[in-house]
This record gives structure tokens, C-alpha cells and sequence, in this order.
């Protein structure tokens, strides 16, 4: 058979992905990954065989089973918050937190949805922890479930790379991840934050973690609850309030935080879970040692590719806390939904084609208006009422017509939107009950490429009906 040579690139800078998966003895010395090799073949947008990942998440999955509901560090340690899915950030953290050899690294979970990279980021997570156990330290975020992972991207992501039978296997090892850290005695680190279910540590201890996080009770607080927004701690008299905007667990103020740190002899909450202008956040300080109560850290810089924030990790070492920020690293495009071109272009060749026939029937209706001409052509003369009828026919096939544009037209706007929306879209709520005039503001303020906190605040707007817990389907 002849064989066809490819064409070059049209932009040769651009590197291919590598077109097979890693080979499984590049992957594996003898039993032991090669964490090294597989950062490098994913930066290329590479892909691992299906067995090698299942093997990956059994030995993640044994590691992290093995450990407590409350892993106890000492010592140095770099503490991560949100990632969600943005791989080649991640490969800044560890760029500026040193290598995981030289100093322990803590993430506070969210490690996928709303990014491009979820399965990335959590192969190369879990490929470091089976080769440094006692180095790296993976807590479960509000993310790491089913409800949440079928309703933003990260199914769709594994239903696009590889299969049902890696999002399955990934979801088992979600089921294992411990529930928080306690870091010198003195900080507890979790997800969320604390609720009225739960008031002390070892009834953290208590709770069975190796299963899908209820709508309540003191796992769902810990992986859901937010501090108390500054401007409202004030007037907040209850310690705990329903958290409304996540439709689950509660908001704890200060004064709920104080309480529990004094009871559990602790000086801080480090957690993550929030956005945050900054990467960070200081939460209302103790009036006894003047630290922050809560500390609030968010490692996914320019959040949805649009809310234009830098990111943040902390750097524990010798008792001090230094918290280092960093912004974007340019990572490869893709289409909204993992979309490809060809359903993509669709509404925009379909307003094209609808406008021409559209254009074409209206010159046909101009045609119908002049008497015949008697040429050869004309196999007969059309009466009046013919006549009247064929331009019946003809307006309702323009009429028919200019439905189809008007369609593909929305259908294509639609499309050009969501472009400019970014993660915000991945699970398709974006609609909100306000004037097209303020829609059109928040649209501008998120197309703009200025970092300013206006810009920030209209991306977490637009993004808010997004932060509500989903319905969890009845079994």
C-alpha cells in the first residue's frame, strides 16, 4: 500500500503530544514508578496505559489507607491549596517549594475539576506518594467525590483520555484520602473548616471516611465549610450559620473558631476552598497571641483561566510561616467540554449556509414579482393566483429560514461565550436571574485582561451558582 507522508505543522513550535502512551517498563523500574519520567511525558500532553494507571491507583490507594483521619507532621513543610486540574501550575509549586526530596509537601485536596489537567495532576500526585510516602500528604477536598466530578469535568476528562474504568478507579482512590493533618501540634490543615457536628479532634478521628461524603454531618463540614465573611462577623451572633451559598455544611465566625482552637489547645486553622484575590487570606486574629485564627490558602492561579488571581502556597519551616505567591504558567488550550472542532465549527458553518439560502430565497421572491418573458424557457404561463401562491410559498420558506439563522446565530454566540467563560462553564450553569445590562458589564470585566480585584469579583459572580453542592441522585 502506498504510504502517504504527513504534512509539517503549520507552526512547528508547537510540539505534537506523543501519539502512544508511556511504555509500562519506561514507567516502572522493577516495581518502583519513575515519577521523573512520567512529569515529563505529561507535560507533553502524554498519556499512560489504562493497566498502569489502575496499578498506580492501587498503590496510591494502599498508602493513603494506611494513614489516620488526622495525619500527624512535624517539622518543615510546604502546604498546598486548591489546584483543580491545573497541572502545569502545579509544576510551579514544586518550582518554588523545592523538591519533594528536600522538603514534605501537604495538599488540602481540590486536586481536579474546573481545569483541563485533573487526570495529570492526580497521577503525578499519586506517582509521589508511592515513591515518597512519608513526603507527600494528600487530604480529601469537596471535589474528590462522584457528585461533584460528574457534574463539573473531571468524568468527561477521564471519559475523553482514557475510559469509565479509570474515573472508577480514581474514585476508589478518593475514598481513601485522609481528612486532615495536624501539623506541630498546632495548626490543624483540612479542606473546609470546622461545624457544630464535631468539637473536638478525636471525633474527627471517629468518623468513617472510606466512602462518598454525606450532604451532613462532620465529614461534610470538613470538606465544605467556609469562615464567616469579615464585613458580617461581626453581627453574626450564632457561631454557625447555614452556608447557603454552597447549599451544605455551615459558615463558623470567629468566634466558633476560637472556641474550638482553644478547646483543642491549637493556634490555627490552615484550609483552602476559597478563591482568593491574593492566593491568601487572614482571617480575624486571636486577641490573645494576635495570629490568625483561620488562614485560608487558594494554589490555582487565574482560577477558570478567568478570574485573573495569583495563587499561593505556605512555606512552614523553623516555626515560621512565609507564604509564597506566583501567577499562571501558559498551559495548552482546549475547547470547552473537551470539544472538538468539528462539533465546534458546526453553529458557525450552519449560520453561513442558513444565511445563504436565506439571501437565495430572497432574490427568488424578487424573481416572482416581474410578468414571464416569453422565452424558451418558460414551459408555460403562471396565472395570478399561481403566482400569488408561489410567493406564499417562497416568504414561508424565507421565513423558515431566518428561524434557522436566528438559531445557529444563538447556537454560535452561545459557543463564543463560552470561551470567554473558561472553567466557569464546564458545568453549564452560568445563567443568573439579572439584567442583560449587568451580564454584559460582568462579561466585559472577565474578557479584560487588567488583574483587578472588580475583575476578580465579577468572575466570582458570574461563577456563584457554581459553588452550591449538587443533589446527590438517590440510589
Amino acid at each position: 500500500a502506498e504510504v502517504k507522508s504527513v504534512p509539517e505543522r503549520l507552526d512547528n513550535g508547537v510540539q505534537a503530544p506523543p501519539l502512544h502512551p508511556l511504555p509500562h517498563n519506561d514507567l516502572f523500574k522493577g516495581n518502583k514508578v519513575q515519577p521523573e519520567v512520567l512529569r515529563l511525558h505529561l507535560l507533553k500532553e502524554g498519556k499512560i496505559t489504562e493497566d498502569d494507571v489502575c496499578r498506580l491507583c492501587k498503590d496510591a490507594m494502599a498508602a493513603f489507607r494506611a494513614e489516620p483521619n488526622i495525619i500527624k507532621l512535624e517539622g518543615n513543610v510546604n502546604i498546598v491549596g486548591d489546584i483543580h486540574g491545573q497541572y502545569y501550575d502545579l509544576m510551579k509549586v514544586f518550582e518554588i517549594g523545592g523538591k519533594v526530596e528536600e522538603v514534605p509537601y501537604l495538599f488540602l485536596g481540590d486536586y481536579v475539576d474546573r481545569g483541563t489537567f485533573s487526570c495529570e495532576v492526580v497521577l503525578y500526585l499519586m506517582a509521589l506518594k508511592s515513591t515518597h510516602p512519608k513526603k507527600v500528604f494528600c487530604i480529601r477536598g469537596n471535589h474528590e467525590c462522584r457528585a461533584l466530578t460528574r457534574t463539573f469535568n473531571f468524568k468527561n476528562e477521564c471519559l475523553h483520555k482514557y475510559s469509565m474504568r479509570v474515573y472508577d478507579a480514581f474514585m476508589d482512590v478518593f475514598d481513601t484520602l485522609p481528612l486532615c493533618a495536624l501539623l506541630d501540634a498546632k495548626f490543624l490543615c483540612c479542606h473546609g473548616g470546622i461545624g457544630p457536628s464535631f468539637h473536638t479532634l478525636e471525633d474527627i478521628n471517629r468518623i468513617d471516611r472510606f466512602s462518598e461524603p454525606p450532604e451532613a454531618g462532620p465529614m461534610c463540614d470538613l470538606l465544605w465549610a467556609d469562615p464567616t465573611p469579615d464585613e458580617d462577623d461581626e453581627v453574626q451572633a450564632k457561631p454557625f450559620t447555614p452556608n447557603t451559598t454552597r447549599g451544605c455544611s455551615y459558615l463558623f465566625n470567629s468566634k466558633a473558631a476560637l472556641r474550638f482552637l482553644k478547646d483543642n489547645q491549637l493556634l490555627s486553622i490552615v484550609r483552602a476552598h476559597e478563591a482568593q484575590k491574593e492566593g491568601f487570606k487572614m482571617h480575624k486574629k486571636d486577641p490573645e497571641n494576635d495570629f490568625p485564627a483561620v488562614i485560608t490558602l487558594f494554589s490555582a492561579p487565574n482560577y477558570c483561566d478567568v478570574y485573573k488571581n495569583k495563587a499561593a502556597i505556605l512555606k512552614y519551616q523553623n516555626t515560621l510561616i512565609n507564604i509564597r505567591q506566583f501567577k499562571q504558567t501558559q498551559h495548552p488550550y482546549c475547547l470547552p467540554n473537551f470539544m472538538n472542532v468539528f462539533t465546534w465549527s458546526l453553529p458557525f458553518v450552519g449560520e453561513k449556509m442558513s444565511q445563504f439560502l436565506s439571501d437565495a430565497l430572497l432574490m427568488a421572491d424578487l424573481d416572482a414579482e416581474f410578468e414571464d418573458d416569453g422565452s424558451a424557457a418558460t414551459s408555460k404561463a403562471f396565472s395570478a393566483s399561481e403566482k400569488d401562491e408561489r410567493r406564499r410559498q417562497i416568504k414561508a420558506k424565507v421565513k423558515a429560514m431566518a428561524k434557522f439563522v436566528k438559531t445557529y446565530e444563538a447556537s454560535r454566540l452561545n459557543n463564543e461565550e463560552l470561551i470567554h467563560l473558561g472553567g466557569l462553564a464546564d458545568r453549564g450553569i452560568t445563567q443568573h436571574n439579572m439584567s442583560a445590562e449587568a451580564r454584559a458589564k460582568l462579561m466585559s470585566l472577565v474578557q479584560n485582561d487588567e488583574e483587578t480585584e472588580e475583575a476578580f469579583l465579577a468572575a466570582r459572580s458570574l461563577d456563584s451558582l457554581n459553588e452550591k453542592r449538587p443533589m446527590m441522585k438517590k440510589q
